[in-house]
């Protein structure tokens, strides 16, 4: 009986993961409309990262909850009313809302797991890198093009957003991304143990552009943990 079961939620699955556009951890699918909206929510964002409060401040209610329906009917002109009505903090919030909603995996299952999982003795970089390369390999399609704006796009924030990082301030754009990378996830707890493989993960986006560029650093950077791992056993045993 339980084989039966077993192959019948691996069907389900399937027969779910080619009728939802982006990959989901809840019951409730993505059309490729509203995949096609949230890419546009991201284009506007971009072009308005600098702006005050963004991801932070809801801004005007009845801008908001009109976004966030323009999402849900995957309004195909939707950065057209983004512009007219100059709503930047209002899209950022609608955004995620929806994403959190429909707890939408922006990151492939492999990477979300490898990115909560608890990698101590593993650098930083070395993850971050992983992750991409897990990207790179298992996502397409408008699945990839969206995990790759996403990144982009809180890359820029962290690098030219109204909250910059200094010599006395952590960069924030790690932590606004939180939400959205793990929705459901129970992993807030862990925010500042993992905010810096988060940063490495939004420096190096730009690695997506380039395979080979991106194959060549993660294997670099396996070869000197490898080195330091030797290192340390060698001197350990004198």
């Amino acid at each position: 009986m339980s084989s039966l079961w077993n192959l019948f939620v691996k069907k389900w699955k399937v027969h779910r993961k080619n009728k939802t556009a982006l990959e989901t951890m809840g019951r409730r699918c993505v059309s490729r409309n509203q995949a096609l909206a949230l890419m546009q929510c991201i284009e506007y964002l971009t072009q308005n990262i600098s702006t005050l409060g963004l991801f932070i401040t809801p801004g005007n209610p009845r801008h908001l909850f009109k976004i966030l329906r323009k999402i849900e009917i995957g309004d195909v002109k939707l950065i057209n009313y983004l512009t007219e009505t100059s709503a930047p903090r209002e899209c950022a919030i609608a955004f995620n809302r929806f994403i959190r909603s429909h707890k939408i995996s922006i990151l492939p299952e492999r990477a979300t797991k490898l990115l909560c999982a608890s990698n101590d003795e593993i650098p930083r970089r070395l993850i971050a890198l992983d992750v991409l390369n897990l990207i790179h390999h298992e996502s397409d399609g408008i699945r990839l093009q969206l995990a790759k704006a996403y990144l982009q796009m809180m890359q820029q924030l962290t690098l030219r957003g109204y909250i910059t990082p200094t010599e006395i301030r952590i960069a924030i754009g790690p932590y606004l991304a939180f939400p959205a990378l793990f929705p459901g996830k129970n992993c807030m707890q862990h925010i500042a143990a993992k905010s810096g493989t988060l940063l490495e993960l939004l420096l190096n986006v730009h690695l997506l552009d380039d395979a080979q560029m991106l194959s060549t650093e993660l294997q670099e950077e396996t070869s000197r943990l490898h080195r330091r791992q030797e290192e340390f056993a060698n001197s350990s045993e004198n």
